[in-house]
């Protein structure tokens, strides 16, 4: 009976033992489907891109990562266009009413001083 005993706890060692091997290095003997990895992605060439009116985006015309030359990114909404146009022309009315009050009132401080008599 000691002996069976002494079998049995054998048995369970090795067993014990491959269930232990097969969690630590099954991972490093098996084939995988697919690999995973992490890395990080730098581009050759830097670039900005700005542009020459704000709104709402309505269409993007290429898919992120795609590489592109001279081609048409995006559309604004028309109407949102339309909106900063009108703005900035009546911004720039402004600026030229007070750039024409500054040079009127230039040239009447030159009248003014034209006027007074020259000492010499």
């Amino acid at each position: 009976m000691q002996q069976e005993e002494s079998k049995n706890k054998k048995l369970k060692d090795i067993v014990n033992l491959f269930s232990f091997a097969i969690l630590c290095f099954g991972q490093v003997f098996a084939q995988p489907n697919e690999v995973y990895a992490t890395f990080e992605v730098q581009a050759l060439q830097r670039a900005t891109l700005a542009l020459s009116a704000n709104g709402v985006v309505e269409e993007i015309f290429v898919e992120v990562g795609a590489q592109v030359k001279k081609e048409k990114l995006l559309a604004l909404k028309v109407k949102d266009v339309k909106e900063n146009v009108q703005i900035a022309r009546a911004n720039l009315e402004v600026v030229e009413g007070k750039v024409t009050d500054k040079i009127e009132g230039a040239i009447s401080g030159i009248e003014s001083l034209k006027k007074l008599p020259l000492q010499v």
